[in-house]
C-alpha cells in the first residue's frame, strides 16, 4: 500500500507540473502490484488530477484546439470499447503491455509535430483508444504540445485528459470493466494524489531545466515495467 501510495503521488507531482506523466508511470507498475487499479480507478484518479491542474491554469486553455482533440478522443474510445468488450481476459495483460509500450515508443519520438486540425484529430484517436485500454493516453497528444508554452500544455491538456477520462470510463462501465466497487476502491489514493499535485507547485520553477531528466527516467521505468508484464508468463 505504502509502494502504490508513492507511485501515485510521484505521478500526480510530474503531470501537475509538466502535464503528463501521471499514467505513464503509475499504470504498468500498479498493474504488477495491484492488477485491480487498472484501467479504471486509475483512469478516475487521472481525471480529478487533470480537473485540478486544469482549474489552476485556467485561462490558458485553447478551446478550438480541445474540441478538435476530444472528437478524435471520442472515436479512438468506441473503439477501444469494442475491443475491450470482445478480449478475452487472458489476453488483457499482454494487449495492455503492447499498447503501453506503443505509448513510450511515441513518447520516444523525435517527431516535432504542430496543433493543426489534422495532428488534433489523428491524436486524440490514439488517445482515446490507448487511454481506454492503458489508461495512458497522454504521449500522443505529449507528441502534439510537445513545443508550446507550459501553461497552455498543462491548461489544455488536463481539459482534454479530464473529459477524456470520462469518456472512457463511461465506454468501460458499459462494457463491464469498470463498477462503483472499483472507483470506490480508488478513494484511498486521492490524498497521496493531492500531495502529489501541492508538491506540484515547487517544481514547476525547475521543470524546464530538468524535463529531459524527468522524462528520461519516467520512460526507463515504465519500459521495465511493460516489459516485465508481457513476458510474466514466460518468466
Amino acid at each position: 500500500m505504502a509502494a502504490v501510495a508513492a507511485i501515485v503521488a510521484a505521478g500526480a507531482a510530474i503531470q501537475a507540473s509538466v502535464g503528463v506523466g501521471f499514467g505513464i508511470l503509475s499504470a504498468p507498475l500498479l498493474v504488477i502490484l495491484a492488477p485491480a487499479l487498472v484501467p479504471g480507478p486509475i483512469l478516475l484518479l487521472g481525471l480529478l488530477l487533470a480537473l485540478m491542474t486544469t482549474t489552476r491554469e485556467f485561462r490558458s486553455i485553447d478551446f478550438r484546439e480541445l474540441g478538435l482533440a476530444l472528437a478524435g478522443r471520442f472515436t479512438g474510445t468506441v473503439a477501444a470499447g469494442a475491443v475491450i468488450a470482445t478480449l478475452p481476459a487472458a489476453l488483457f495483460a499482454s494487449v495492455f503491455a503492447v499498447m503501453l509500450l506503443a505509448a513510450i515508443g511515441l513518447s520516444l519520438t523525435r517527431w516535432r509535430l504542430l496543433p493543426s486540425p489534422r495532428n488534433l484529430l489523428v491524436a486524440g484517436l490514439l488517445s482515446g483508444f490507448m487511454g481506454t485500454i492503458t489508461s495512458v493516453g497522454a504521449p500522443p497528444m505529449a507528441l502534439v504540445y510537445q513545443n508550446m508554452p507550459g501553461p497552455k500544455v498543462r491548461a489544455t491538456l488536463g481539459a482534454f485528459l479530464a473529459l477524456g477520462a470520462a469518456l472512457s470510463l463511461v465506454t468501460l462501465a458499459l462494457v463491464g470493466r469498470f463498477t462503483a466497487a472499483q472507483a470506490a476502491s480508488a478513494l484511498w489514493l486521492f490524498p497521496p494524489l493531492a500531495l502529489g499535485f501541492l508538491a506540484s507547485k515547487y517544481f514547476m520553477r525547475h521543470v524546464d531545466r530538468s524535463r529531459r531528466a524527468v522524462k528520461t527516467a519516467v520512460l526507463s521505468i515504465s519500459s521495465i515495467a511493460a516489459l516485465m508484464l508481457l513476458l510474466k508468463p514466460w518468466l
